[in-house]
């Protein structure tokens, strides 16, 4: 998801409480909502929102891991399909604030001011390399030397490169200020996730490569697909792949061809995805904030499909397991079970009818609480 400043705009807008956990380094703008701790009481946040690995990490310092939207991107954390399916999804009770981690505002320049220009640097043959993997730019190397003709600005906020193995026409670039105008200016990006969208976005020609392979020239033909895979990879691609220089050299070639209604084509579809997301998003928000303000007695409930429960003897002993993992994560009693049975479809808690047992609302919140029954939010 790749819309972080209309969603910062959006919160403000709407007087929540927002804290955001960044380095410096990557503020832009907020100052005032921006804090360089984070507290291990989770129950003051009712909501978050994470981009990364390492803010993954941050979160789990809590004692209790609170209500969590993950964005995607390239990240590992989103091979892992058990933890993908884990946080997936949103449960947010009682008031509305929220903690945004340390990486969002890489996504915040998503959309630039396309009316700026510097006159110098658009006379220059900038390339601009934006890799989110160190061994990715290392592995580039060699390609990137041949290249002797051009600028080459190699981003790296976070990896430390060392300059002494590229031909003095490459240069590292770790100023903020420097790689919006190199940006906007630049004849053609070689990147991945939120990087290969600035360049789409500012109809640039753009060469995807990520850690999972060289994804090719992004064109109005497989925006699509390289669109599902978050713009992060080959489709299909292995981790640390071989990268077939030929074809990148060829596309290199390419991709200064691409007309003008080439790049808009494939801006405006990409513009339409992001819309979407964001809309989509937005009225999830807007659906647990409501939640917060009413009783959840209101609302459809339905068990986690990453979850069920079997009986595994006569005895009536229950277990809830894993759907993934098929791992037995505890015994329940007889009336979770029921509960949770109940909840196999959607149903609103009034509609629970049993000759025994009457509607247990601690269980239910306890069950909500650890994701186990989620809401069915029919978005």
């Amino acid at each position: 998801m790749y819309f972080g400043e209309y969603l910062v705009k959006f919160l403000i807008n709407q007087k929540y409480s927002i804290k955001v956990i960044s380095n410096k380094k990557y503020i832009t703008g907020f100052h005032n909502i921006y804090d360089d701790t984070i507290s291990k009481k989770s129950n003051q946040y009712d909501l978050v929102l994470l981009h990364n690995k390492q803010a993954f990490k941050l979160i789990n310092k809590m004692a209790i891991t609170p209500p969590i939207f993950y964005l995607f991107n390239s990240d590992e954390i989103f091979k892992e399909q058990i933890e993908m399916n884990k946080y997936s999804e949103l449960f947010l009770c009682g008031k509305p604030k929220i903690l945004i981690d340390n990486s969002f505002y890489n996504l915040l320049n998503i959309y630039f001011d396309e009316t700026f220009d510097d006159e110098q640097m658009k006379q220059e043959e900038n390339i601009i390399i934006a890799e989110s993997s160190m061994i990715t730019i290392n592995k580039l190397m060699p390609w990137l030397n041949t290249l002797v003709s051009s600028n080459i600005y190699i981003i790296s906020i976070k990896n430390h490169i060392n300059s002494k193995y590229f031909n003095s026409n490459v240069h590292i670039v770790n100023n903020k200020n420097k790689i919006d105008r190199l940006f906007r200016n630049a004849k053609l990006i070689i990147a991945d996730d939120q990087f290969a969208i600035k360049g789409i976005m500012l109809k640039k020609p753009v060469l995807l490569l990520g850690s999972y392979g060289y994804g090719g020239l992004i064109t109005n033909d497989n925006i699509d697909l390289l669109y599902k895979y978050g713009f992060t990879e080959r489709p299909g691609g292995n981790f640390d792949e071989h990268l077939p220089f030929e074809l990148i050299n060829y596309d290199f070639q390419e991709a200064y061809h691409l007309s003008d209604n080439e790049l808009e084509a494939a801006k405006m579809k990409l513009k339409n995805y992001l819309n979407i997301e964001y809309s989509t998003f937005i009225k999830k928000i807007d659906f647990y904030i409501e939640i917060n303000l009413n009783k959840i007695q209101k609302y459809t409930l339905v068990i986690n499909p990453m979850f069920s429960v079997i009986q595994v003897n006569a005895t009536k002993t229950f277990y809830l397991i894993n759907n993934i993992t098929c791992q037995f994560l505890y015994e329940l009693t007889e009336e979770e079970s029921i509960y949770l049975d109940f909840f196999k479809n959607p149903h609103l808690i009034k509609d629970f009818k049993h000759d025994i047992y009457r509607i247990n609302i601690e269980i239910i919140k306890e069950f909500i609480s650890s994701k186990i029954l989620i809401y069915d939010t029919g978005i």
